[in-house]
């Protein structure tokens, strides 16, 4: 144990009766009996692939192969042994590190990566921890006392009074709350968790074999005992953890219920990686890459390139990197000029532009005049020309908005 850090030891609840291959349905109040289900993934046909359509995949080149993907406020964070890009249905670009102190401005091995909500995002290397702000590299006051731990898994977890980082590193499971580091001993535990998501005060803590339920509240866990094989990685979203493992893909609904996917073109084949989009998973196998929402797993792309990398753009879209560089699945949100651009076009520009007080003449609610005057308005905007003061100027969101529209189809 780290001087100045606490240790907190968890008792192990009663765990559940298993059944080989499924993981049982558990409820964490009602303690009547479970129910199992188990759902698999056909063969898919030709014609059954063409009818749904397969989305549209686009291949980017990174020099040094892409090594880490995680989700970011605007796309995708693409990481190289050397260099950060951002990815996003504009494109791909290369991001220029500033360090904001004397600082090395550089990545130095990624090991984890964390995202709040706000979009605030937390990068951990074997250099330390570090903030990732407007991409400038901020050192953690907690960076030196984390680096001796081995940390290579982070996740934020939230209660009703503060925000809590929980660490999965090699010599165990510590949690940061309200700016303190204290390590949670679990009893009849003895490896280092393999991976950590947080749903409400839940977290789901993944062992080589076998998974944990914390309540952070009563601070009290449950095992349950599963012959998983390993655990390779692990999503939330929407109230849902997604569990990715030799065994197939776990969901744990947010009645606390479990569901085993098995999946794969050959129906049984590892779960490689997990990374979701609200309510929706997309994993990775050996050979396929797969949606699941619902109840009805889906095959989006068959592959036979070696994947290393999974994540989702917060419009849907699904990022995988391989030994070759980063793909792209074209599957997400399409910003449309009635639904996400015309209301604050109108709300920012007509006051002028309609009634021609001191503008031209032109209606920034219709589709045809935004299309045809597009490359003019996005140059005003980016320049700080348009909309002029006292008028507030757009958004970064809403300028991104533009950007994504104007570059990716221009839809009504």
């Amino acid at each position: 144990m780290q001087p100045g850090k606490q240790t907190r030891r968890i008792a192990i609840a009663t765990g559940w009766r298993l059944i080989p291959g499924v993981l049982l349905c558990i409820t964490a109040c009602d303690r009547g009996a479970p129910t199992i289900d188990a759902l698999q993934l056909n063969n898919a046909s030709p014609s059954a692939i063409s009818r749904a359509g397969m989305p549209q995949i686009w291949d980017y080149a990174i020099e040094g192969g892409a090594i880490w993907l995680a989700p970011a406020k605007d796309g995708v964070l693409a990481i190289t042994p050397t260099d950060p890009y951002l990815a996003n249905d504009v494109g791909i670009s290369p991001l220029a590190l500033v360090a904001f102190d004397d600082s090395d401005a550089t990545w130095g091995n990624i090991l984890a990566t964390a995202q709040r909500d706000d979009g605030l995002m937390l990068v951990a290397t074997d250099k330390g921890l570090f903030t990732l702000e407007g991409w400038g590299l901020i050192p953690s006051p907690l960076s030196q006392e984390l680096l001796p731990l081995g940390v290579h898994t982070l996740t934020f977890g939230s209660n009703e009074r503060w925000e809590d980082l929980w660490i999965g590193a090699e010599t165990g499971l510590y949690r940061v709350s309200e700016g303190m580091l204290s390590e949670v001993v679990i009893d009849d535990t003895n490896t280092q968790p393999s991976a950590i998501a947080a749903v409400d005060d839940t977290i789901v803590i993944a062992y080589p074999k076998a998974i944990y339920e914390l309540n952070v509240t009563a601070m009290g866990v449950t095992r349950l005992d599963l012959e998983i094989g390993l655990v390779h990685g692990v999503a939330a979203g929407a109230g849902l953890v997604w569990i990715a493992a030799d065994a197939g893909l776990y969901r744990r609904d947010i009645d606390g219920s479990y569901t085993l996917f098995t999946l794969g073109l050959d129906g049984g084949s590892p779960v490689l990686g997990v990374t979701c989009h609200g309510s929706t998973a997309y994993a990775i196998t050996t050979d396929a890459i797969i949606r699941v929402a619902q109840k009805s797993p889906e095959l989006l792309a068959s592959t036979d390139t070696p994947l290393s990398a999974l994540a989702a753009d917060p419009w849907g879209n699904v990022w995988y990197g391989g030994n070759a560089g980063v793909y792209s699945l074209r599957i997400g949100d399409v910003v449309g000029f009635d639904a996400d651009l015309r209301p604050f076009l109108e709300s920012t520009c007509n006051g002028c532009h309609v009634s021609g007080y001191g503008a031209p003449l032109r209606d920034f609610g219709d589709y045809d005049v935004v299309r045809a005057l597009s490359d003019a308005v996005l140059d005003r905007v980016a320049t700080g020309l348009m909309p002029p003061p006292p008028i507030p100027a757009l958004t970064q969101e809403q300028v991104n908005l533009l950007v994504r529209w104007n570059e990716t189809g221009q839809a009504p």
